[in-house]
């Protein structure tokens, strides 16, 4: 069961992918990564790339975030995402691709915050952050999860902080 952890949507449930392509986020990691991030969330726009059920993406809606795009290549993600939205009542854009064609297309200055949380086996970690890095805008925020440490020093970042829970790691970068 995933959840809703605060703000308006508090304690409201969601429909998760229980397969093993797809790891929700846990309560305790969503809590870090939000109470990190508290006050960037009011009127944000968030993207949740990789968005699997859309968890997080829904977690910053329900903490003030005024807009949401949700992004994933596959059907079942797409049909969950739109599931839980219905279930909050909350409007987003949700749309599927593969993240190189939405990435190619999409101007990311429009974003304040965008969450990464790519698959386990995803082999262009260093290349995506990078490009993130050079083409999203002033003081915007990536937010990515991984099973593996990075370092994402020469990047262009004013500030990094890298949060360790079990086998998962979550990097907070302002750019």
């Amino acid at each position: 069961m995933i959840r809703v952890i605060a703000g308006k949507h508090k304690g409201r449930k969601l429909a998760f992918l229980s397969d093993e392509l797809t790891r929700p986020t846990q309560d305790r990691v969503k809590e870090a990564i939000f109470s990190a991030l508290s006050s960037e969330l009011i009127d944000a726009h968030v993207l949740d790339l990789f968005a699997g059920s859309g968890s997080v993406g829904i977690e910053a809606l329900s903490r003030g975030a005024k807009k949401a795009t949700f992004v994933d290549i596959r059907l079942d993600a797409i049909n969950c995402i739109r599931h839980n939205l219905n279930l909050i009542n909350e409007e987003a854009e949700v749309i599927k691709s593969d993240y190189q064609a939405f990435l190619n297309k999409v101007n990311l200055r429009k974003f304040d915050i965008i969450f990464v949380d790519p698959p386990y086996d995803f082999k262009y970690i260093d290349q995506l952050i990078k490009y993130l890095c050079d083409n999203i805008k002033d003081k915007a925020i990536i937010v990515f999860e991984t099973s593996n440490v990075h370092d994402f020093e020469e990047l262009n970042f004013s500030k990094i902080k890298r949060y360790k829970f079990r086998q998962k790691y979550v990097y907070i970068m302002r750019r």
